[in-house]
């Protein structure tokens, strides 16, 4: 056989790999949960990246699904008066939720963890959009352990199909890199 019938087989394996590996992380993305049969948590917990995942967040907290709030992602300028005022909060104890100022999904996840330790969460809640969630899922469960994370995802806001395909394509390669134990570059915070 030939170095170039060689490289041809190797090249189609890695792809073939590739489109398995893909339509597994593709099939891994929970569904979309209707509030009313959501269980109870500790906490509900929600990176930020689009509105529609703070309202989401904000709207299963006002429904009693759990006592306490974390949203993680927001500027560091913001207050929690102004986050749930875009989110059309109506949540008066602004002691039981809390506002974290990471700005990817790595810091996220490690603020989170922190965060839970630190006010005794056993269980949460975590809502961010659904080709988002299988990273967040796995670096929420890279730093801790101990932590039950129930996802739940949402729609991403209002974006082309194209986007749709690119951000899928573009969690599932950042989710690789995961894996192998890479670091990547990446921004987030919209508050």
């Amino acid at each position: 056989m030939s170095k170039k019938k060689v490289f041809q087989i190797f090249i189609f394996l890695v792809l073939g790999i590739l489109v398995l590996k893909f339509l597994t992380f593709y099939h891994s993305i929970p569904a979309i949960q209707d509030i009313k049969a959501v269980e109870e948590t500790d906490a509900i917990v929600v990176f930020t990246g689009g509105y529609e995942r703070v309202k989401v967040a904000v709207d299963l907290f006002e429904k009693g699904k759990a006592r306490l709030l974390f949203i993680s992602g927001v500027s560091k300028k913001s207050t929690k008066s102004s986050v749930l005022k875009k989110s059309c909060a109506n949540i008066n104890d602004l002691s039981i939720v809390y506002l974290g100022s990471a700005e990817n999904t790595q810091e996220n996840a490690k603020e989170v963890a922190q965060w839970a330790s630190t006010h005794n969460v056993q269980s949460i809640r975590l809502v961010t959009t659904t080709f988002h969630m299988p990273r967040a899922l796995r670096e929420i469960r890279l730093k801790a352990e101990n932590l039950t994370v129930i996802p739940h995802p949402v729609a991403a806001d209002k974006i082309s199909n194209y986007a749709v395909i690119y951000y899928y394509f573009s969690e599932f390669i950042k989710l690789i890199l995961l894996e192998m134990g890479l670091e990547y570059p990446e921004k987030q915070s919209i508050f």
